[in-house]
Order: structure tokens, then C-alpha cells, then sequence
């Protein structure tokens, strides 16, 4: 009886997707939404206060600190991201063409720096780095301090992961015949790749690298906990809070915003372009760089660079929290861990669910360019709430839904829900666009002459060489949500998410009302759960993947 109702549900979708109207109807309501739960309230928000910003332009203190404050945020993402780029691509192509069954930890280990609370993450940094009792302590040096290099440092912990997994996903979503082809005709594997596969990967190593150049731009509690006196744009953006400045944090909030869009805009305009290879290779030097020997040195190299500059890093603090020993006796203390620990889990499932049923048709419309001439603006426009440093996005989304009268009926969990939508959703649009854009148009074409129709086109061609992308982007979401701290410190009041109370815990343990142990073990806590639920998750459509195919 389910088969049949379940077969009568695709015959009318799939009649209802042939009909031109509905098409225009489903994407157009898709762009309305959009406008509506993720544009409007980034932005409006901070135009209330847009008759503030002549306070810069009055004070020249205050527009050199600002202007400093953005041209920090540009360097240190930029060369974020092309580190990310050298090394998170090599270990994206191990990751996602080798066969060994240990291959699913390492993939694993690489998300696991995407659900740490970012506080955690930075008082992590600068203890490996910063502090004699990291890594400089062996050497019996001080460590580096707070300051623009530790800034740079801890951003390559967080944004790598976003690199390697959106790579994975396209490369695991890209049809291998033509790579099969080349090595058959006698191509070694380097050239294969520089000639065949790279091109293939374009729009992928962009989507990558503009998530994690927005991912550093954006960034706010983890980088105020190594930066010292050195400051990023939203690090000047939190401090000018604090102060009263509202017409510097308008400023460089929307300067941000502005430039970053304009850029990725010229980027992706850029990338259509860029023609990959750029030059000829040297069959010679490509026939040893392609032996056996050498693809193991460099992936060993590549996986080792992860575990020292990245995973090491992120959990060094894990080694203060070894000793269990009576840790868990004040039950009223765990008992709200637990409950927030629900909270972050619940929130970010839902916004997972959201995200994807919303992100599908706008990817669709971003990838097959059904906008047109403005498949361009609309695919800058989706990248504009990532670009927002989450404690302003946070600010304007309060102030756009308390503006509009509807934060009095709310509930705060909703408002959670609302905001973490914001920042998560392009990262499903983002990944699963680029995967779909590299999709050869004439499969589709063929089935759609053979008389399908565009949703079981969907279903039976581009979700099943996409699902690996949509996974990706799930995954950054999930953890994305689970991760957030600033923006939900801004919208909430009462509501207490995993983060949120760990920010607390750790600086209790600061001024030694807690013991270090504390927001140690709970953060453990919230990292084994974290990979148990991610590798479960790749487990499952693993073993979907091989018994069928979304029909």
C-alpha cells in the first residue's frame, strides 16, 4: 500500500514539474523566501541605524582604526584561504579516491574541528601555540603570544575543514569516464589530474574557497581569544558594541558586506572563465610526480600537514581534561549541560531539515542558471549572510524581527532557529550548486527528449550524482548550528545552547571557580557525540548508496 501511494505521489509531482508555470512558480516563491528569512532580516537590521555612520567620518581616529580593522580581515582571509587551497586540496583527492577501509576516519577527523565550540577552538589555539605549554614549551620558549600570527593560525583550524569537505563531495559526485579515459590512452595520474580532473573541479574550488574566506571574514569569539590588541573587522565590530559605537559597527559591517559580495561576484564571473590547465606540462616531471612512492609521500605529507597545523591545534585541550575524578559530581552543573547539549542538537537538526528542503531549488536555480542574466547577483546575494560577523548578524536579525513587532510572540528557540538559518543556508547552496553546475547538460538533455520530466530528472540523474555534495553541505550545516556562539548570544535571552554555556564554563575555569577539567570534559563530551553522529550519518547513505538510487 506505501509503494502505491509513494508511486501515485511521484506521477503528480512529476506532472506538476512539466508544467512551465509551476516551474517559474517554485522558483520564484523559492527566491521570495530567500529575500524573506535570510536577506531582509541581515541586513534591514542594520540599516535602521544607517544616519549613525557619520560618526567615522567626523572622528579620523575612528575611520583609521575602522579602515585597519577591514584591511586585516581581507589579509588574513585571503591568505587563509590559499593555504587551505595547497593543502586542503591534495588531501580532498586522497580522501575521496582512495579505497582503504581507514579512509572513513580520516574523512571524519577532518569535520571534527567544525563542531567545536569556536571559543574552544581559540583558547585551544593559544594554548598549542601561544602558550610555553604547547608546542614551544618542548623548546623551552614562551610560545608566540597573541597577535596576528596566532589569528592566522587559528583560522586555518576552522576554515580547512570547509576546503577539504567540499571538495570531497564534488569530487565524489564527478563522473570518472573521462579520467578513466586519459589514463587508459596512456596518461599518467598527475597529468590526468591537471588536464581532467581540475577542470572538472573548477566551480567546487571556488565554492570551496569562498566558504572559507567568508567562514574567516565572519568569524568573532574564537579570534577575540588570541588577537590581543590586533583586530579584525569583526573583532572592531564586537569592541565598538561594547563602546557605544554604532555608527563604526554600521560602517564596517556594511563595507564587509559590500566589497566581500562585489569580489565573490567577480570571482565566480572570473572562475566560468579561467582556463584550467593554464599552461602545458612536463610529461617527464609529471611521469615521477605520478609514481607510486611519491603519491604516498605526498598524501603522508598532506595528512600530516592536517594533524599538526589543524587537528592537533583544535583539541590540544583536550589533554587538561584526562582526569575524570570526581568531575561529574554536582548533578544541578551537568544536568544543564545536558539540557543544552538537546537544545544545540534539536536546533541544529531542524535547521539542517530547513535548509535543505529550501537550498535544493535555489542550487537547482543557481547551477542551471534559471535566473538568467541575475544568476550572478542572486548566487552573490546568497553569500551575503556568511559574510556578516555572526555577533551583527545576530544584532540585526534581533532588530529586524523586534522592529517588525514579532519578537514579542516568538519564542526564543524559533528566533534560534531563524538566525542559524541565516549563516547555514548558503553553505547547502553554495556546495550543492557548484556540484550540480558541473552535471554534463546533455544527460539531462537526453532524458528530458526521452519525454522525463524535469523532477524525475531530479530525481533519478541529478540527485544521485549530487548526493554526495548535498551531504557535504548538510554536514557543514549541522555543524555550523551546533558551533555558532555570537549570533545566539544576540537573539537570546533565556535559551542556553551547548556553546553558549561552555563560553561560560571556560571562563569560570579562568578565574578558577571551575576546575580546567570541567569545560574540558564537555567539550570531549560534545566532540564524541559530534563524530559518532557525523560517521554514522556517511555510514548510512553509504549503505543506501550501494542497495539504490532516489526513485
Amino acid at each position: 500500500m506505501q509503494v502505491s501511494q509513494r508511486a501515485g505521489l511521484l506521477t503528480k509531482l512529476d506532472k506538476l514539474s512539466s508544467n512551465p508555470k509551476i516551474s517559474i512558480l517554485v522558483y520564484s516563491a523559492t527566491f521570495i523566501v530567500f529575500i524573506s528569512l535570510v536577506i531582509a532580516p541581515s541586513v534591514i537590521g542594520l540599516a535602521i541605524y544607517w544616519d549613525s555612520i557619520h560618526e567615522v567620518f567626523q572622528r579620523p581616529e575612528l575611520m583609521e582604526r575602522s579602515l585597519r580593522a577591514i584591511f586585516n580581515s581581507y589579509w588574513i582571509g585571503l591568505s587563509v584561504t590559499l593555504f587551505d587551497l595547497l593543502t586542503g586540496l591534495p588531501l580532498a583527492w586522497f580522501i575521496a579516491r582512495s579505497k582503504h577501509p581507514s579512509i572513513e576516519a580520516l574523512d571524519t577527523l577532518v569535520d571534527l574541528p567544525l563542531v567545536m565550540p569556536t571559543v574552544a577552538l581559540g583558547y585551544s589555539t593559544l594554548l598549542f601555540w601561544g602558550r610555553k605549554e604547547g608546542i614551544f614549551g618542548f623548546f623551552g620558549e614562551e610560545g608566540l603570544g597573541t597577535g596576528a600570527t596566532l589569528v592566522f593560525l587559528l583560522h586555518l583550524t576552522f576554515s580547512y575543514p570547509y576546503i577539504v569537505r567540499t571538495i570531497v563531495g564534488v569530487i565524489r559526485d564527478t563522473d570518472l569516464s573521462c579520467e578513466i579515459a586519459a589514463r587508459t590512452l596512456g596518461a599518467s595520474s598527475f597529468a590526468t589530474a591537471r588536464t581532467v580532473g581540475l577542470p572538472l573541479l573548477k566551480k567546487g574550488i571556488v565554492a570551496a574557497g569562498a566558504l572559507a574566506f567568508a567562514r574567516s571574514l565572519s568569524e568573532t569569539g574564537a579570534t577575540m581569544v588570541v588577537a590581543g590588541m590586533f583586530e579584525t573587522g569583526p573583532v572592531f565590530i564586537k569592541n565598538a558594541k561594547e563602546e557605544g559605537l554604532m555608527g563604526p559597527l554600521i560602517f564596517v559591517s556594511l563595507i564587509l558586506i559590500l566589497s566581500s559580495v562585489i569580489m565573490l561576484i567577480i570571482v565566480s564571473y572570473l572562475a566560468d572563465r579561467l582556463k584550467v590547465p593554464i599552461k602545458r606540462g612536463n610529461p617527464v616531471i609529471e611521469g615521477m610526480l605520478s609514481s607510486k612512492l611519491l603519491i604516498n609521500l605526498r598524501n603522508l605529507a598532506f595528512a600530516l600537514t592536517f594533524l599538526f597545523f589543524i587537528f592537533v591545534p583544535a583539541f590540544f585541550f583536550l589533554s587538561f581534561g584526562t582526569n575524570w575524578s570526581g568531575i561529574f559530581e554536582d548533578e544541578t552543573l551537568w544536568s544543564g549541560y545536558w539540557q543544552s547539549f538537546a537544545t544545540s542538537f534539536i536546533v541544529a537538526g531542524l535547521v539542517t531539515v530547513v535548509d535543505i528542503i529550501l537550498g535544493i531549488p535555489m542550487a537547482i536555480a543557481i547551477g542551471k542558471k534559471k535566473f538568467g542574466r541575475l544568476t550572478g547577483l542572486v548566487d552573490g546575494l546568497v553569500n551575503v549572510s556568511i559574510l556578516i560577523p555572526t555577533v551583527a548578524l545576530g544584532t540585526s536579525l534581533r532588530l529586524f524581527w523586534t522592529g517588525l513587532g514579532f519578537s514579542a510572540f516568538l519564542p526564543e528557540i524559533l528566533l534560534i532557529i531563524l538566525a542559524h538559518m541565516s549563516f547555514t543556508y548558503p553553505f547547502i547552496v553554495k556546495v550543492l550548486s557548484a556540484s550540480i553546475s558541473s552535471i554534463n547538460p546533455e544527460v539531462e538533455h537526453v532524458a528530458r527528449v526521452l519525454g522525463a520530466s524535469p523532477f524525475k530528472v531530479f530525481r533519478t540523474i541529478t540527485f544521485p550524482l549530487t548526493k554526495w555534495a548535498l551531504f557535504a553541505g548538510a554536514v557543514m550545516v549541522f555543524a555550523r548550528s551546533v558551533d555558532e556562539t555570537g549570533a545566539t548570544i544576540a537573539v537570546a535571552k533565556e535559551v542556553v545552547t551547548v556553546p553558549i554555556l561552555l563560553v561560560n564554563w571556560i571562563k569560570s575555569a579562568e578565574v578558577g571557580v571551575l576546575p580546567l577539567q570541567v569545560p574540558a570534559v564537555g567539550c570531549m563530551l560534545l566532540t564524541m557525540v559530534s563524530f559518532v553522529v557525523i560517521l554514522g550519518s556517511r555510514l548510512v547513505i553509504r549503505i543506501r548508496a550501494k542497495r539504490a538510487t532516489f526513485v
